[in-house]
């Protein structure tokens, strides 16, 4: 073996080294685990401030919505999220919340541009604005370094009791998800393509809130 062969070698043998383990069936960090907690939390906030008073938005949420049956569906969506935080924070491996990470950081990181493209609504300074903007401006970055560090760590080995989709079942969900993609990047470029879709009135900004 030749000198630049042995060089070759033991420089792959060190980056062996300094990469870190791969665990088949790698269990949730603490810290991803105890950020779940914390959305639960804002999930919490956003049921009692919206879902149960959807009239009084102007003083318990982050900008006022009229009228008041698109604040209650607002909070019918939150109501529907909180069950899958708390899936998600009581389940044991990354990879079977691996999924509901990528979708909190584009969901995150469209509420956040809607945010900062609507400021001018936005009840500024105000503590229900503030829980909002510190609930979309944390997630898409943390979600983002959990991703990465779990990715680098994980060792896909699936179980006996793991069972693949379908391929019908996949192909389904693709034909209903797909449509559903398309339109919700169609609403926040163009929010007024919702309009006459709705039964009430819709905003720009609940528009691309909903997308």
């Amino acid at each position: 073996m030749t000198t630049r062969e042995l060089g070759s070698h033991a420089v792959l043998g060190n980056a062996a080294a300094s990469a870190p383990a791969r665990i088949p069936g790698l269990p949730l960090s603490r810290p991803l685990r105890a950020w779940l907690g914390i959305e639960v939390i804002f999930g919490l906030l956003s049921l009692v401030t919206i879902s149960l008073t959807p009239a009084d938005t102007a003083r318990h949420f982050a900008w006022p919505i009229k009228p008041d049956v698109t604040a209650a569906l607002l909070g019918g969506f939150y109501i529907a999220a909180a069950f899958i935080y708390v899936l998600a924070l009581f389940t044991r491996r990354w990879e079977n919340v691996r999924v509901f990470i990528v979708a909190s950081i584009l969901f995150s990181s469209i509420e956040f541009a809607a945010t900062l493209l609507h400021w001018e609504r936005m009840s500024v300074g105000s503590l229900p604005f503030n829980v909002w903007f510190v609930s979309y401006v944390l997630p898409p970055p943390l979600f983002i370094g959990f991703y990465l560090w779990h990715e680098r760590r994980n060792s896909p080995a699936p179980k006996a009791e793991d069972e693949p989709l379908a391929p019908w079942l996949r192909a389904g969900l693709v034909v209903l998800g797909a449509p559903l993609v398309l339109l919700g990047a169609a609403v926040f470029v163009q929010p007024d393509l919702l309009f006459p879709l709705m039964a009430w009135k819709f905003t720009p900004l609940t528009a691309r809130a909903f997308s």
